[in-house]
């Protein structure tokens, strides 16, 4: 039986984002945009130990977000 703790794990993913803030009187909107995993690596979300089976994470994975807060 293979040994899970044998080897050194992946480095972990890499992320980005910016984010812009616009008052609009009454109105706060907060837009953001990044993304997960911008090296594209397979990094270890985890380790089934009863199959023995390595789970990544998601490959490269943009994504946009908008807030909108009422005063």
């Amino acid at each position: 039986m293979p040994n899970p703790n044998a080897q050194r794990a992946s480095r972990s993913s890499r992320s980005t984002s910016v984010e812009k803030a616009i008052d609009l009187g009454d109105v706060d909107v907060t837009l953001q945009g990044g993304a997960i995993n911008v090296y594209d690596r397979q990094n270890l979300f985890y380790f089934d130990l009863f199959t023995f089976r390595r789970v990544d994470q998601l490959s490269f994975l943009p994504y946009l977000s908008l807030l909108v807060e009422i005063r």
